[in-house]
């Protein structure tokens, strides 16, 4: 939310985020009033928010669950690492919880592959809309809700062309991507968003922020978010399916004429 006041003649919007999360809320002025001129901020959004909040203590409460998406509020490098860490550390195998990040970026396309690349997350993933009037925290999310209805019908979901509901299109046809546009973002670890006549959005590709290797070479072998989910996927079946499965100690001899187990495992992992 944001409040607005007047003071000789300038108007003050200020957002109740007063982080940087508050530069991204658009700003449009329309006056209905003969001979009044308006001028809005040259950048289309808010500007003047500063120090970012952490997301550490966020992070802790979530830790001890899964959560097959998570939402961070933030879309700057430092935050957004933070959450890359988290998911791989829940999903090393003694852990076993195996969940993906999502966030995204409104920014120019040089800016959002610098993002990208620098994450090159194999959980995580960057959706972009140039100079969209959505809220990268509510594209996050509106990403994510979409993700979790489709990849639990199947985790193998195609979402190339699937309308995405709760991201408005770009208010300037100017910001549409081009074709080459698509093509290097596809390139360099982003889903891109493309609007439509229509005032919809669709989602180009799904796809992960991983698009180089550990020496900055190209490299796809995680390309579509559907590699991590289908994996993710087989290995919560498996691991359902041994969960209630009960082992015999191979070194100690059963000695039971019944067959009972001497030693038995209570997890299988």
């Amino acid at each position: 939310p944001v409040t607005a006041g007047d003071a000789a003649g300038t108007t003050t919007v200020t957002a109740k985020l007063d982080g940087p999360r508050g530069n991204y809320i658009p700003v449009r002025c329309t006056s209905l009033a003969a001979g009044l001129a308006v001028a809005e901020p040259a950048t289309g959004y808010l500007t003047g928010g500063a120090t970012s909040d952490d997301p550490a203590n966020a992070l802790a409460v979530l830790a001890p669950v899964r959560y097959h998406y998570v939402v961070p509020p933030y879309e700057d490098a430092t935050n957004l690492a933070d959450y890359k860490a988290h998911c791989v550390d829940n999903a090393e195998p003694l852990q076993g919880r195996r969940q993906q990040w999502v966030g995204s970026s409104i920014d120019t396309l040089a800016n959002t592959t610098t993002l990208a690349t620098t994450l090159n997350a194999s959980r995580g993933q960057i959706a972009w809309e140039e100079n969209g009037d959505t809220l990268p925290s509510e594209m996050n999310a509106a990403l994510a809700a979409y993700r979790a209805l489709k990849d639990g019908t199947s985790v193998s979901w195609n979402y190339d062309g699937d309308v995405l509901k709760g991201v408005v299109a770009q208010n300037d046809t100017a910001d549409y991507p081009t074709g080459a546009a698509l093509a290097s973002a596809l390139n360099n670890g982003i889903t891109p968003l493309q609007s439509q006549a229509d005032g919809t959005v669709k989602i180009v590709r799904s796809i992960t922020s991983r698009s180089q290797d550990a020496a900055g070479n190209p490299s796809y072998n995680v390309l579509d978010t559907s590699k991590v989910t289908v994996p993710d996927g087989l290995a919560d079946e498996i691991q359902a399916e041994f969960a209630g499965e009960r082992w015999r100690n191979r070194n100690i001899d059963v000695g039971d004429s019944d067959g009972a187990p001497v030693s038995e495992n209570g997890v299988t992992k």
